[in-house]
């Protein structure tokens, strides 16, 4: 890799008290030992910045690719890489959670909220995802809570492989037990856990709480939305799967070549989901994560392959 046009990333694991072991799938031998329940393949937050790998910027962080070299993502006025790409293994039940807005997280110094999307890999075991709630109200709501009524509050949907699920800020949600997904989001960690099923650490201690929170921007009434169903192609055409206000989500089923011309002013972020072959002749596997910066003209796919394509909304 000799130019800039393209960026690979070097993945960052987050062990976890709900991860597992399956990212092996993915990572192999890289994958560290413990129970990991994230890698975060493109992100340039301070809680997992990922480093450039291979080329000329080899060894950057992502962070730094960014504010230095700002014509690589069309010379954007946003002061921060605006997303990040997961994948996330689910070993046990992940908190039950909500995420703020951009309103919200500004007034506590963050600069982004947490949209997100996620890909179903393999779902829960019981083939259903926590999304959502009952409450018809704030008071309600902070009844069900404090009386932890939480089979009253909690709505659930049925989850197949490939569903495609949008979360938007203020969406009660958790990750179930089996759950293993691409997660795309805005760049933030803000997390308000509602409920951790009082289970303990290796220390005994329980994880906090952040209920205040959690109950500020938790949207009434429930805006939630059903898992939507993707059926995949193999077209060698980009396919958007679903579009939000901060990022869309696309999809690429390569067999042999496919030949694409990126738009001038915006940067792809590609995760190579299944297959081997090449981008703009850059070896690629399972599991590996790429930006394609403004630099490139022209991109160019070798193999059999399934790529995830996410694109930010401009200065979103």
């Amino acid at each position: 890799m000799n130019d800039i046009s393209i960026l690979k990333l070097k993945p960052v694991f987050q062990e976890k008290i709900w991860g597992g072991r399956r990212l092996q799938r993915y990572f192999g031998q890289k994958l560290p030992t413990g129970p990991i329940g994230e890698c975060w393949l493109i992100s340039a937050h301070p809680n997992g910045d990922t480093l450039i790998d291979g080329g000329p910027l080899n060894g950057h962080p992502l962070s730094r690719v960014y504010q230095e070299y700002k014509h690589l993502f069309g010379n954007p006025k946003r002061l921060d890489f605006p997303l990040i790409i997961k994948i996330i293994d689910a070993s046990e039940d992940l908190s039950v959670q909500v995420h703020p807005d951009d309103m919200h997280a500004h007034s506590i110094g963050q600069p982004y909220g947490k949209e997100e999307a996620w890909l179903i890999l393999e779902p829960s075991l019981d083939n259903k995802v926590q999304l959502g709630h009952h409450a018809d109200s704030k008071d309600h709501l902070k009844q069900l809570i404090d009386l932890a009524r939480w089979d009253q509050l909690l709505k659930f949907y049925p989850l197949e492989t490939n569903d495609l699920v949008p979360v938007k800020p203020g969406t009660l949600h958790a990750i179930l037990k089996g759950t293993m997904i691409l997660e795309i989001q805005q760049s933030s960690d803000t997390t308000y856990r509602v409920y951790d099923y009082d289970r303990v650490d290796d220390s005994g201690n329980k994880r906090p709480l952040h209920l205040k929170q959690a109950i500020d921007v938790i949207g009434i009434p429930d805006s939630s939305v059903a898992p939507i169903k993707i059926t995949q192609t193999n077209n060698n055409q980009m396919k958007t799967l679903w579009a939000g206000n901060y990022f869309s989500i696309n999809e690429w089923n390569i067999t042999g070549q496919m030949a694409f011309k990126p738009e001038p002013t915006i940067f792809y972020l590609l995760t190579v989901l299944t297959g081997d072959g090449t981008i703009n002749n850059v070896a690629c596997h399972q599991g590996d994560a790429f930006i394609i910066t403004t630099k490139a003209t022209a991109i160019d796919i070798k193999g059999d392959l399934r790529i995830i394509v996410a694109i930010p909304s401009k200065e979103a």
